[in-house]
C-alpha cells in the first residue's frame, strides 16, 4: 500500500501551497463547493462558502411575501396550487397561487373574505364573507359568488368533502359554536354537535368518513374527530395547552395541529388515533393554521409538504416544510453579507455560534461577528468619524485562518496559518495575548476547563492558559505534522490527535505525554471522534477504524473508500458516515463497520459531513449546488440551490 511520506518538517511554503491549492478548487464553476465550513448547533446548520455565510435553521420556505397578512391557506384538490386570504387596502381578500404559476385575485369588494376551501373538482372554492358562506366557481373569470347561507347567526369554518356533496362548517346560531353539513346547493342543513362548549375548525379525513375538530370541552381546545353521522365522538388530543387547527395527511393515518404546550404556538403531527406525537416546527415566532399537501409525490403516510402561517417577516405569511422534517433545512433563513456581495472577502472556516451571535473567519484575515437572528453585522458602541457604529470585526491578521474560532466565557480564539494563536476579548474586538507556535495552526484549538490545548504543524502539541495565553507545557516533538484539532477524553484525561504520518496518538492531558500510539494505514488529517466510548477516525487511503480508548485495542477497520476521506467521520447512533475523494458518501455499521450503502455525489467530498434534524449534509467540491442531504438509508432529500431545470 503506498503511503504519503512527509518530511519530519513541512516547510511553510509546502504547507501553505497544500493549503492553496485545496482552496482553489473551490474557485471555478458555478458554485464548486468543497472547502465550505459546515456547524450544527441543535437543529440549525451554518455554512460558509465563498462570498457567503449562510443559515438554515429550518424556519420553513416563503411560499408568499405580500406587503400585508396572508392567513387561511388551503391546497387545491391536486397538491398543485394553494388558496388563501390576503389583506388589500385594509381588507382580506381570497387568493389562488399555482406554483411554478400565477397568482389570481379572486375577490376584491369591502369586506373580509376568510377561510376558503376548493371542490374536489378544485373549480369551485366555499369561503366566509359578512358571517355567511359564499361559493366561487374559479375555472370561470367572469362568475359572481353564490351566498349559499343568509342567516342571522356567525357561520364561518367551511371545509369541502372529499366526495362533493356536502360542506362542514360551524354556526352559533344556536348560542354556542355548533358543527353542521349544507349540501353544496345550499339545501339540507344538518346539526352535528350539540354541546355547551364551542366546536371549530371541522375538518373531512380523505375517505370522509370523519370530521376533525377543535373543542373546549374540558377547559382548553383540544382535537376531537366524528363520525360524518356526528356520532362516535373521539379525543385525540388532551393538553392544558390550546391545541388547534387540524388537517389530515393524504392517507388520512396523521393529523397535523398547531399547538402552544411549549409557549408559543408550534406545529405537531400525531398519528390520527393519538399517538406518537411529535413537533415539527420549533421556532421562537407563532406558527399556525397547517394545511397538509392532498395530493402529489411523497404526500402520504408522514410525508408531504405542509404549508402554515408564521410571522417570521414584518408581517405574518406562509412558509413551507415537510411533515417529516426532511426538507426543513433546505433553504437558507439568511445570508451574511446581505447585499452585494465584496469578491475579495471569501468564507471557509464553519461558523461558530455563541449565544445570540455567530463568529466567522473570513479569508480577508479577519474574524466578523454577526447576529444569529437575522445574519446583520453585530454593532459596537464605538463609531466612525461620522457618528456611525462600527461592526464587530478584528483587525486584519497575519494570516489566514482555516478552522473554526474557539469561543470562551470571555474571550475567542484563533489559530493562524503563520504561526500564532490569539485570543480576543468578546464585548469588542481587541487582542488580549499571542501564542507562538513554531508552524502554521490550521485545526482550532480546544478550550477545556481553562486550558487551551492547541496542535501545529511544527510537530508539537501545546497547552496554554486560557485567561493569560501563558504556556503550561509543550510536547516532545511528533515524527509528524498535526493538521486537526484534537478531541478531549474527560474520563481518561488524555486528548487524541492524527498525524500528517498515519498516527494517532492519546496524550496525557495534564503533562503533554504520548500516553498512546496506533499507527493507521496513511495520513489521518481529521480530527478523532469519540462516541459511546469508541474512537473512529478514518485516513487518506479511504481506511475507517474504531478503536476501544481504554485498552487501545482495534475493534474493526475497513477499506471504505478508493479515494482519501480528508474529513472527520460522522457517527450516529447506527451509522458512521464518511465522505471521500472519490466521489462518494459511505454509510457503515458503527459498531462492526459492515457496509449499509454507498451514495455517489457530484464531486469529491473534503470537509466534514454533517447531522442535523434527520438528514445528513455533505458539500460536493466541483458540483453545481452548494449541499445535499440524505436520509440514513442513503435517499437523496434536497439540495440546495435546487436544481434548475436540465441539470
Amino acid at each position: 500500500m503506498t503511503r504519503h511520506q512527509l518530511p519530519r518538517r513541512l516547510p511553510l511554503g509546502v504547507a501553505l501551497i497544500v493549503l492553496a491549492a485545496l482552496v482553489a478548487g473551490c474557485a471555478g464553476g458555478p458554485i464548486t463547493a468543497g472547502w465550505a465550513g459546515m456547524t450544527v448547533d441543535g437543529e440549525n446548520l451554518y455554512i460558509a462558502f465563498r462570498e457567503r455565510v449562510y443559515a438554515f435553521t429550518g424556519g420553513g420556505i416563503p411560499v408568499t411575501n405580500a406587503p400585508e397578512e396572508v392567513a387561511d391557506p388551503t391546497w387545491g384538490p391536486n397538491g398543485d396550487r394553494v388558496a388563501y386570504a390576503r389583506k388589500v387596502d385594509g381588507y382580506f381578500q381570497i387568493f389562488v397561487q399555482t406554483f411554478g404559476g400565477d397568482v389570481v385575485q379572486l375577490t376584491d369588494d369591502a369586506r373580509d373574505h376568510r377561510k376558503p376551501s376548493f371542490s374536489p373538482d378544485g373549480n369551485l372554492l366555499v369561503y366566509t364573507a359578512a358571517d355567511d358562506l359564499w361559493v366561487l366557481n374559479v375555472s370561470d373569470s367572469e362568475a359572481e359568488p353564490t351566498r349559499l347561507t343568509n342567516t342571522a347567526a356567525v357561520e364561518t369554518d367551511p371545509d369541502w368533502s372529499p366526495e362533493g356533496g356536502l360542506i362542514a362548517y360551524v354556526s352559533d346560531d344556536a348560542g354556542n359554536f355548533d358543527i353542521y353539513t349544507i349540501r353544496s346547493d345550499g339545501s339540507d342543513v344538518q346539526r352535528l354537535t350539540s354541546t355547551t362548549a364551542d366546536e371549530r375548525q371541522p375538518t373531512w379525513s380523505p375517505d370522509g368518513s370523519l370530521l376533525a375538530y377543535v373543542a373546549d370541552l374540558y377547559g382548553s381546545n383540544d382535537i376531537f374527530t366524528i363520525r360524518a353521522s356526528g356520532e362516535g365522538r373521539t379525543q385525540i388530543t388532551e393538553d392544558p395547552a390550546d391545541d388547534l387547527s387540524p388537517s389530515w395527511s393524504a392517507d388520512g393515518a396523521y393529523l397535523l395541529f398547531a399547538s402552544n404546550r411549549n409557549g408559543n404556538y408550534d406545529i405537531y403531527r400525531v398519528v390520527a388515533n393519538g399517538t406518537n406525537l411529535r413537533q415539527i416546527t420549533d421556532t421562537e415566532e407563532d406558527e399556525i393554521d397547517p394545511t397538509w399537501q392532498p395530493g402529489g409525490p411523497d404526500s402520504s403516510g408522514d410525508r408531504g409538504t405542509i404549508i402554515y402561517q408564521a410571522q417570521l417577516t414584518e408581517v405574518p405569511q406562509l412558509f413551507a416544510t415537510s411533515a417529516d422534517q426532511s426538507q426543513s433545512l433546505s433553504q437558507p433563513s439568511w445570508a451574511y453579507p446581505s447585499g452585494e456581495a465584496d469578491q475579495l472577502v471569501q468564507f471557509y472556516a464553519p461558523p461558530a455560534p455563541d449565544g445570540d451571535r455567530l463568529y466567522i473567519a473570513g479569508f480577508d484575515r479577519r474574524i466578523h461577528a454577526v447576529n444569529l437572528a437575522d445574519g446583520t453585522p453585530v454593532l459596537l458602541d464605538r463609531t466612525d468619524d461620522e457618528g456611525n457604529r462600527l461592526p464587530w470585526q478584528t483587525e486584519q491578521l497575519e494570516d489566514i485562518i482555516t478552522d473554526r474560532v474557539t469561543v470562551g466565557a470571555e474571550l475567542i480564539y484563533v489559530g493562524v496559518s503563520n504561526r500564532n494563536v490569539l485570543a480576543f476579548r468578546k464585548d469588542a474586538p481587541d487582542l488580549v495575548w499571542t501564542f507562538d507556535t513554531g508552524h502554521g495552526v490550521w485545526g482550532s484549538p480546544r478550550l477545556v476547563d481553562g486550558v487551551l490545548y492547541i496542535t501545529s504543524l511544527d510537530h508539537h502539541m501545546y497547552a496554554v492558559d486560557a485567561q493569560t495565553g501563558e504556556k503550561l507545557w509543550e510536547t516532545e516533538g511528533f515524527d509528524g505534522a498535526v493538521p486537526g484539532r484534537p478531541t478531549f477524553d474527560r474520563e481518561r484525561g488524555v486528548l487524541y490527535v492524527g498525524t500528517l504520518t498515519g498516527k494517532v496518538l492519546a496524550v496525557d492531558a495534564s503533562s503533554g505525554e504520548v500516553a498512546r500510539t496506533f499507527e493507521a494505514n496513511d495520513w489521518v488529517w481529521g480530527s478523532p471522534v469519540l462516541y459511546e466510548d469508541i474512537l473512529y477516525f478514518a485516513d487518506m487511503s479511504g481506511w475507517v477504524y474504531a478503536l476501544n480508548p481504554a485498552t487501545w485495542e482495534l475493534l474493526w477497520s475497513e477499506k471504505v473508500a478508493e479515494g482519501a476521506v480528508r474529513g472527520s467521520v460522522l457517527v450516529t447512533e447506527r451509522i458512521i458516515y464518511a465522505g471521500a475523494a472519490d466521489n462518494k458518501l459511505y454509510a457503515r455499521n458503527r459498531l462492526d463497520g459492515s457496509r449499509l450503502w454507498t451514495q455517489e455525489t457530484s464531486g469529491p467530498l473534503l470537509s466534514d459531513p454533517v447531522w442535523v434534524g434527520n438528514v445528513v449534509v455533505v458539500s460536493p467540491q466541483n458540483a453545481n449546488y452548494l449541499i445535499a442531504a440524505y436520509s440514513d438509508t442513503g435517499e437523496l432529500q434536497w439540495i440546495y440551490p435546487p436544481a434548475q431545470p436540465g441539470q
